[in-house]
């Protein structure tokens, strides 16, 4: 074995499986991992293995182990792009997997944000789309509407008392809708054969 010391303690030295480095690691370039399936093992003081970062599935993948207990994949990253939490075989953009409650949470950290946190729909060459948001310092989720970058509110559910406004960002009833002004009716039923319903 070849060992290199500095200040009376080892380094380095080499194994029969490769190499040992005690402390870290200063890398002026790229570091390389040559090898089919190849990982990096992540371990505790007494060393064994918490977490390991491999290639998977034929090398196609990148996923995150949780070597603690029985071991299982926590995160998996496909060649496509695919984001698996809980699944090493995501088959969508983001995909969240568990066996009792799996839960997705946005949280801001400030006391009642004006944005808790947000889902955007838009298409792929402006801002045209919807937003689903928490507004904290009103306690209403809004669904926003947005043209060429120009918002409006389309509806609002107030945590306080879950009324509904379509029209109207402060519904009186359990369901309000704020049409004045317009010409078109506010509220129409289709009923078929019988007679519509309008309001």
């Amino acid at each position: 074995a070849v060992q290199l010391f500095y200040n009376g303690g080892e380094k380095l030295a080499t194994t029969s499986t490769g190499v040992s480095v005690t402390g870290g690691g200063t890398f002026g370039g790229d570091v390389i991992i040559n090898k089919s399936s190849g990982k990096i093992d992540f371990r505790d003081g007494g060393g064994s293995s918490k977490y390991f970062l491999e290639l998977a599935n034929s090398n196609a993948d990148l996923q995150i182990n949780d070597r603690t207990g029985a071991g299982s994949v926590s995160m998996t990253i496909q060649s496509g792009g695919n984001v698996g939490i809980g699944t090493d075989s995501p088959s969508s953009k983001l995909e969240i997997s568990d066996t009792t409650s799996p839960t997705l949470t946005l949280r801001n950290s400030s006391s009642n944000p004006a944005n808790a946190g947000m889902i955007r729909f838009i298409e792929a060459t402006n801002t045209d789309g919807f937003q689903l948001t928490f507004d904290g310092s009103d306690n209403k989720l809004k669904f926003i509407s947005d043209s060429s970058g120009t918002e409006s509110t389309a509806m609002v559910i107030q945590r306080t008392n879950g009324n509904v406004g379509i029209g109207t960002a402060s519904p009186s009833a359990k369901l309000h809708v704020d049409n004045s002004g317009a010409a078109n009716t506010a509220v129409r039923i289709d009923a078929g054969a019988v007679a519509d319903a309008i309001v």
